[in-house]
C-alpha cells in the first residue's frame, strides 16, 4: 500500500463553500494512471489534481471522476495555493503540464495564472442548439473543446434550466452559455455544463475563460474583465487578455487536509 497527503481547496473564491473545489495530490512520482483516475473518482469532485515537483518546477496532471483531461484553470489555482502554504513552494510557480508550460504568481489580489488563450471561431446556430438552449440565442462560437451559447441577458444564464441529455448531445465535452455584463457590475456571465463527460455544470471553469476572455474582449473593446460564473456556488474572475495568452486571476481557499492509502 501507498499513502499520499491529500488536499481540497475551493479555487476562484475567498469564502469556504464556494468557487470549485479541487483535489489537490502531492506525489514522489506519478502513480499509474488507472489509480490517479480511481482517487478522483473516489474523490468525486470535478477535478483531482496530481502533483511531482521536478527540480525548480513542478508537472501537474488533472482528473476528472471519470477521464483524465489536458487542462483544468481552477485545480491549478488550487494546487497553486496549496503548494505556497503547505509545501512551501517558490513562486513564481512553473507547471510542466499536458497542454504545455503554465506560470502561476501570486500577491495580495489572489493567483495569476498565464494560460494560453483560446480563439473563438463562429458556428451556426443549429436546431439542436435552439433545442437543448430554448431562449433568445444571438450567437454560438466554439474553441478548443467546447462550444458556447451567447445571449442578450445576463438574467436568462442565471435563470436557465439545462436540459441536460439535449446538451450532451451537442458535443463530447463541454458546451457554454455566457451574455454581456451581469450583478455587481460584472463585464459577462457564464455558465458551463459538461454531462458529456458527466459533469451537469461545474461550479467555476477556469480553462472556459481561456475562450470567453478573447470572445468578450473582441466584442467589449477590453483586455481587462470582470467575469461571473453563476453557477449556484458562483465564482469571480479577473482576466487579463492578450492575443495568444490569457491571466486568470482568481483567490482560493483551504478546506481540507489529510492522507490516503491506496494500492500499490
Amino acid at each position: 500500500m501507498t499513502t499520499f497527503p491529500i488536499y481540497q481547496a475551493d479555487a476562484f473564491t475567498n469564502t469556504l463553500f464556494r468557487g470549485n473545489p479541487a483535489a489537490v495530490v502531492p506525489c514522489k512520482a506519478f502513480p499509474p494512471a488507472k489509480i490517479m483516475q480511481a482517487i478522483a473518482m473516489e474523490n468525486n469532485l470535478s477535478e483531482t489534481a496530481f502533483v511531482v515537483q521536478r527540480g525548480e518546477s513542478w508537472d501537474i496532471r488533472w482528473f476528472t471522476p471519470m477521464v483524465e483531461i489536458e487542462f483544468c484553470g481552477h485545480a491549478t489555482v488550487a494546487s497553486a495555493h496549496i503548494l505556497r502554504t503547505e509545501l512551501g513552494a517558490k513562486f513564481p510557480l512553473h507547471l510542466n503540464a499536458p497542454i504545455g508550460a503554465l506560470i502561476v504568481t501570486h500577491d495580495e489580489s489572489g493567483y495569476h495564472l498565464d494560460a494560453p488563450a483560446y480563439r473563438p471561431r463562429k458556428i451556426e446556430i443549429t436546431e439542436a442548439i435552439q433545442s437543448a438552449f430554448p431562449i433568445e440565442v444571438e450567437a454560438a462560437f466554439a474553441a478548443r473543446d467546447n462550444i458556447y451559447i451567447v445571449t442578450p441577458n445576463a438574467q436568462t444564464v442565471r435563470e436557465f434550466n439545462p436540459n441536460f441529455r439535449k446538451i450532451a448531445a451537442l458535443g463530447d465535452h463541454g458546451v457554454g452559455l455566457t451574455a454581456p455584463g451581469g450583478h455587481d457590475g460584472y463585464d459577462f456571465t457564464s455558465r458551463m455544463f459538461f454531462p458529456a463527460i458527466d459533469l451537469d455544470e461545474d461550479p467555476v471553469t477556469g480553462s472556459a475563460h481561456c475562450a470567453l476572455g478573447p470572445y468578450w474582449s473582441g466584442r467589449l473593446g477590453k483586455t481587462q474583465l470582470t467575469a461571473h460564473q453563476a453557477s449556484m456556488r458562483g465564482g469571480h474572475l479577473i482576466l487579463n487578455v492578450s492575443d495568444a495568452r490569457v491571466v486568470l486571476t482568481g483567490q482560493a481557499v483551504t478546506y481540507l487536509r489529510g492522507e490516503i492509502t491506496v494500492p500499490n
